[in-house]
């Protein structure tokens, strides 16, 4: 079974129109079974990407959601579990 990376700097650029370079890691921590990781941007906080993963109900394995907040602006996406994530 293959999996495929999904690049969270390379996403919060194109939802944001900047790019991939201007974005900077910044830390990263769990909190109540999410994933929060926190972005800057010349030197300032920039985004924050929570992700968690979401059960299938009934159906074997799940999903992973990543959401992901760039100031007021909101977006969402959701991913097969077995999605690599690049996080730098």
């Amino acid at each position: 079974m293959s999996s495929t990376t999904f690049d969270i700097p390379t996403w919060i650029a194109e939802i944001s129109g900047l790019g991939r370079e201007e974005l900077a890691y910044e830390s990263q921590a769990e909190r109540a079974g999410h994933l929060i990781t926190h972005y800057q941007r010349g030197g300032k906080p920039f985004a924050t990407v929570d992700l968690v993963a979401v059960s299938m109900g009934g159906r074997r394995g799940g999903q992973w959601q990543l959401v992901v907040h760039v100031g007021a602006q909101v977006s969402a996406a959701q991913l097969p579990t077995s999605t690599r994530f690049g996080w730098r």
